[in-house]
């Protein structure tokens, strides 16, 4: 299958982000729906127990480490396709 690197945006201003927006708020204001806070000063324990809590599956400090940098190498590989000055 064929990788299509194309990306869209729009002014906040726009039809099509005012619908993106409607329709994030309106998943995000649902019943079923909880609001999960991360707070910058969580540690890694406590990332790990909250990552178990809300997988269900039994995640180790590796396992965060491993996951931690997939995330940066795929926000910085985002980034760079979108065109995002990120500080270095």
């Amino acid at each position: 299958m064929p990788v299509i690197d194309a990306t869209l945006r729009f002014p906040a201003s726009s039809v099509m982000y005012l619908m993106q927006q409607a329709d994030c708020l309106q998943t995000r204001n649902h019943p079923s729906s909880r609001l999960i806070e991360f707070p910058r000063s969580l540690n890694g324990d406590d990332m790990v127990r909250k990552l178990n809590e809300i997988t269900g599956e039994t995640l180790t400090r590796d396992d965060l480490a491993r996951l931690t940098a997939k995330f940066k190498e795929f926000s910085n590989e985002f980034a760079k396709q979108a065109g995002i000055r990120r500080p270095t």
